[in-house]
């Protein structure tokens, strides 16, 4: 017997077997389709932040080498996330901001947890307070106010960079879909006073009386 008498019947329609079937079949091409554009959505969002990421540092090490005037260190001293006297230091020689001011539906004083990765998954920081401590965010600004973007040292802002605003996140509460930041790292004699540009990207929030967010560094 044909295939196709199976399912052409001359004046009769498909039987409830063979719809389910069909409706079987296209499930399951669903289930394989939806996962790939969603994965190859994410890869390639990824990969506008690495391009774009270059590009900050480049924007950040310019404004650094512009920077003429003796350097004003400004303290902060806080609770993050349940850690209090977290202390964070901004400097006038960087585009750069308290983390809590930047982001700070993700770090709070309390009511939340947060975990930040690198790349391979390992901890980015012994805590979300330290994390606040040993990184500052980027200072944008927008089209009127900031020490980034509008004073030309990048050519135009990264897509949902606009550090003093949160975006929709994975959980649709909120939080930020990546975290724009500068690590501090030594310079000379100074354990922190150079600055890294690195990007975190949100992969995970588990719902609940106390949410989980999960941050992992894709730059």
């Amino acid at each position: 017997m044909k295939m196709w008498s199976l399912f052409k019947r001359p004046g009769k329609g498909f039987t409830l077997v063979e719809l389910m079937v069909v409706m079987a079949i296209m499930g399951v091409l669903a289930a394989i389709v939806v996962p790939a554009v969603s994965g190859t959505k994410q890869v390639s969002q990824d990969s506008q932040v690495k391009n774009d990421g270059s590009t900050v540092q480049n924007g950040v090490s310019a404004y650094y080498g512009d920077q003429t005037s003796a350097e004003t260190l400004t303290t902060t001293t806080g609770s993050v996330l349940g850690t209090n006297n977290a202390t964070m230091i901004v400097s006038t020689k960087w585009p750069e901001q308290n983390m809590t001011t930047a982001y700070p539906r993700v770090f709070p004083a309390s009511g939340i947890t947060v975990t930040l990765q690198e790349t391979d998954g390992s901890s980015a920081a012994a805590s979300a307070a330290a994390f606040a401590g040993a990184y500052n965010a980027i200072d944008f600004g927008n089209e009127s106010a900031g020490l980034l973007g509008p004073k030309g040292y990048i050519p135009a802002l990264p897509d949902g960079a606009d550090a003093a605003a949160t975006t929709t996140g994975t959980s649709g509460s909120g939080y930020n879909n990546y975290l724009w930041v500068l690590k501090k790292i030594p310079a000379g004699s100074d354990a922190t006073a150079g600055r890294t540009v690195q990007v975190f990207r949100l992969t995970k929030v588990e719902a609940g009386t106390t949410p989980a967010l999960t941050y992992q560094r894709v730059f």
